[in-house]
């Protein structure tokens, strides 16, 4: 079920884009429901797919995003720089699979990071993947519970 302003997020992310209508196909693609109504001309403003329903991304552009960051800094090139690794569940391995699938099908780049055995000896099975603008992404399920399939 979509999100609307009224289920208030318990976390926001906020992230700088080069093309709000690139980040809207690909974020889509994977299932984020987009909110009309946190978005516009600068910005696009998405709720993750469950399990993480309660987390917000709001992708904005260049001018935008600087507008909320201290002078005099810079936005951080995702390609050449990690400035910060986003993670989130998923329920079961073949979920993980098949998010990094789907974001390789809307034009991200698989697993441009893998941990030694997918993460196994963390207790979790982990994949990652780029999106349009060089984020990088994890999606892991946690291991030991069950549902490893």
């Amino acid at each position: 079920m979509p999100q609307s302003i009224e289920s208030k997020p318990s976390l926001f992310i906020n992230l700088s884009t080069s093309n709000i209508e690139s980040s809207i196909k690909f974020f889509t693609a994977l299932g984020f429901s987009y909110s009309k109504e946190w978005s516009d001309k600068q910005t696009a403003s998405f709720f993750f797919p469950a399990p993480n329903a309660n987390v917000a991304l709001i992708m904005s552009d260049k001018d935008r995003y600087k507008s909320f960051i201290r002078p005099g800094s810079e936005i951080a090139d995702a390609s050449k720089a990690t400035e910060v690794i986003f993670a989130f569940a998923a329920k079961t391995k073949g979920e993980v699979d098949a998010a990094v699938e789907k974001a390789v099908a809307a034009g991200g780049k698989p697993d441009p990071f893998t941990m030694p055995n997918n993460g196994a000896e963390h207790r979790m099975y982990c994949r990652s993947f780029e999106d349009v603008d060089g984020h990088i992404w994890e999606i892991n399920t946690m291991l030991g519970h069950g549902d490893e399939k």
